[in-house]
This record gives structure tokens, C-alpha cells and sequence, in this order.
């Protein structure tokens, strides 16, 4: 094989790519000696955002719709996927990396037909969420039929937080597979505080997300409900959408129609420019009833490079990213008037925010640099194919 050569890897995501995940791709962009194969059941990558996701050159593979099941819920290997050991050596994947427990468990058939070595990041809910680790009534899923041989075969297991890693120890997965590599985060342009404050037309907070349970955004809206009492000026703009949209909606509208507004999903760049003119981002997210729990929110990161001043809550990953009272605001989780509080002591204190914004920033550049977290993770996957010895070969069984 040609050493100058890129190794090839499988990156899996079963259904490639929610513009939602752009954490994924972003967790290769500055590989040098490993360059990925995208697999998975079906791609939603077309276009433009094929582009901005995985750049025009990336290669994907899906499989035909009467092929999807077989693959899932068998582990019969079609030909799409098997053809990929038939290429020229310095053209065969040398590795699998599975992007959530899920996916680890459904790439795992590949794995072993292959004797490739397999590293699954896990990114949040899959090791929160307590029904993929409780046996029901009935067939168990095929996430829990397959994860004993999962564990025993997988080379590394990633955690996106060590609030990821903690989790899955409780789970009992084996300690010394586990390996904490945070997201990183590109730098951006800072925040221009001049136009910050209660003199902008009008100040806003920002909050940016899927509405569903574990965004806490009930209780957003319930403490936002308090500070308008004080600061009857200021608005509340949430982007993005989810299964608790209208309740939400319908909350809001009890609160204020004319002072929360709702948005919708917007692009990177929209996004972008919301928080550049926020008077704080904020990032209330709860443990939901089901147990499902955040990672680390690329929100966060994404506003802490900005310059943003962040108020999050007490959970999971966050806590590990924001230094309260330093490079941003941490309160429990659930906690309205403690939300409301934290609210109204940034917005009311511009000088605070830009304090806070600024370490924020540093603080990002120094523990979550996009180009240093993808350096890190190619190391730790190059270092699974050189250890790798081929003893786990063999076909799986459900």
C-alpha cells in the first residue's frame, strides 16, 4: 500500500445525514491519514447541503429499500456493502466507526464478517435513555440483543463527555474501552457588543434547538414568563422544532404572543447571526421522564465561540463546558427562578455578558478546538487499526 496513501474507514450512520448532526462530518474535517466511506440503510444528503455536510468528493453508500431490513434487523451482509473488500488494497476499509450505540450495534455484522476493528462514538440519549437498556415484554430490541457481543468486540467505545462515560460505566460497559474525545468547534467572529444591550431594538434572548422533552424549554418559557415582569422590553426568539411544537406554542401564547416568537429551523449562517445579536444564548436541557439526556450540545460550544454569554443548566455535558460565573451561567436543572434570575442578571449587566462572552471564547479555543478534537480522534481510531489483531472474526448472531 502506498504510505502517502489515505487509509480508508467506514464512517456508519444509518441514515445519512440530518442537517441536525453536522457534528458527525465535522468530526473528520481535518483528517490526514484516514479518509471516510459514508454507509448506512439510506442517505437524506442531496444537494447543497450534501456539500456543506461532506464536501462533493464524499463517497456514499446505501442500500436499495427491499435490502434495509435484511441488513438491520439480520445482519445479512448485501452486496453494496460486501463489495467494499473486493476493491484494490489501498481502497479497502481498514476500519468501521459507528456514529451512536445503534449504529454500533447495526455495523457490528460487518465488523465481524470482515474482521474489522469497530469504535462507536455514543453521543447522548443512547446511553441516557432507559429503554435501550431495559428488557420489555416480548423480543428484546436489536440494540439490546446485539450489545453484549458489541461490547466484547468493539475496539473503543467514544464518549462525547465524561457526564457519556460515567453513564455508560453505571451501564456496565468495560472501563477500559471507554475514552472521553469531546466535539470541537471551528472559531467564529466574535460577538460585537456594541449593539448589545437594552437600548437594541428590541433585546432578545436566543434560544436554538429541537423542541422535545430534554431542551427544557417549558421551563424557559415559565421563567421567561417572570422576566418580563422586570424587563417588559426584551423578547425571547426560539429556532428549530420537534414534537412539542404546538404545546409549546400554545404555552407561549398564554405567556405573550408578541414577545416570544418562534422561528423555525434555520441554517448555520442564520443561526450565526441570531446569537450575534442575542443578549444571551440560553441552553435549559433536562433529564427527560425516559431518561434521554444531552452529550455535550454543539450549541453551546457554538455560542461560547462566538462570544456569546451562555446560561445553561446543570446537565450532562454542559457543566463540563461552562465555568460558572466565568465563562457563562449554570443553574439546576428545572429550576424557573433560578432561570429567571440568571436571565435578568445578564441581560441587565452588559458588562457581565462581555465578561462572560470573552472567557467563554477563550475557554472554547483552548479545550474544544474543532481542528485539535479531529486530530485526536484520528489518532485514537489509527491507534484501533494498528492494534488491532484480527482475533474477533466470525458472523453474529441475534
Amino acid at each position: 500500500m502506498n504510505r502517502d496513501s489515505p487509509i480508508k474507514f467506514i464512517a456508519y450512520r444509518d441514515v445519512i445525514l440530518p442537517s441536525s448532526e453536522s457534528f458527525i462530518p465535522r468530526q473528520y474535517q481535518v483528517f490526514n491519514r484516514l479518509s471516510p466511506i459514508w454507509l448506512g440503510s439510506r442517505s437524506i444528503v442531496t444537494g447543497p447541503q450534501r456539500e456543506r455536510l461532506i464536501g462533493t468528493d464524499g463517497e456514499i453508500i446505501t442500500l436499495p429499500i427491499h435490502r434495509r431490513d435484511l441488513w438491520r434487523q439480520l445482519g445479512y451482509i448485501p452486496r453494496q456493502f460486501s463489495h467494499l473488500m473486493s476493491r484494490p488494497v489501498e481502497q479497502k476499509p481498514r476500519l468501521i466507526h459507528a456514529n451512536f450505540g445503534r449504529g454500533g450495534a447495526l455495523a457490528l455484522p460487518l465488523a465481524l464478517r470482515f474482521g474489522l476493528p469497530l469504535a462507536v462514538t455514543y453521543h447522548g440519549g443512547d446511553a441516557t435513555k432507559d429503554r435501550h437498556y431495559n428488557r420489555r415484554m416480548g423480543l428484546p430490541s436489536l440494540y439490546l440483543r446485539r450489545l453484549p457481543r458489541l461490547l466484547d468486540y468493539a475496539s473503543i467505545i467514544i464518549c462525547v463527555s465524561e457526564f457519556i462515560r460515567a453513564t455508560l460505566l453505571r451501564r456496565g460497559f468495560p472501563p477500559e474501552k471507554l475514552i472521553v474525545n469531546p466535539y470541537g468547534i471551528e472559531p467564529a467572529a466574535p460577538k460585537d457588543w456594541a449593539v448589545f444591550g437594552l437600548d437594541s431594538t428590541p433585546p432578545y434572548l436566543f434560544f436554538a434547538g429541537r423542541l422535545v422533552e430534554k431542551k427544557g424549554v417549558e421551563y424557559l418559557l415559565r421563567a421567561f414568563a417572570t422576566v418580563m415582569t422586570e424587563l417588559p422590553e426584551l423578547q425571547l426568539v426560539i429556532a428549530g422544532d420537534g414534537e412539542l411544537g404546538p404545546s409549546l406554542r400554545q404555552l407561549a401564547g398564554e405567556i405573550s404572543s408578541e414577545q416570544i416568537k418562534f422561528i423555525g429551523w434555520q441554517t448555520p449562517e442564520q443561526l450565526l447571526a441570531w446569537r450575534r445579536g442575542a443578549a444571551a444564548v440560553v441552553v435549559p436541557s433536562v433529564t427527560s421522564h425516559s431518561g434521554d439526556a444531552e452529550g455535550l450540545p454543539n450549541v453551546v460550544l457554538e455560542a461560547m465561540a462566538q462570544g456569546c454569554a451562555v446560561i445553561g443548566s446543570r446537565h450532562a455535558g454542559i457543566s463540563e463546558a461552562i465555568v460558572d460565573h466565568d465563562s457563562g451561567l449554570l443553574v439546576a436543572e428545572r429550576d424557573v427562578a433560578g432561570l429567571a434570575a440568571a436571565m435578568m442578571q445578564v441581560v441587565s449587566n452588559p458588562t457581565m455578558a462581555q465578561q462572560l462572552g470573552s472567557a467563554a471564547r477563550t475557554r472554547v479555543s483552548e479545550t474544544y478546538d474543532a481542528t485539535r478534537q479531529s486530530q485526536r480522534l484520528e489518532s485514537i481510531l489509527l491507534a484501533a487499526i494498528s492494534t488491532d489483531d484480527n482475533s474477533n472474526q466470525g458472523h453474529c448472531c441475534d
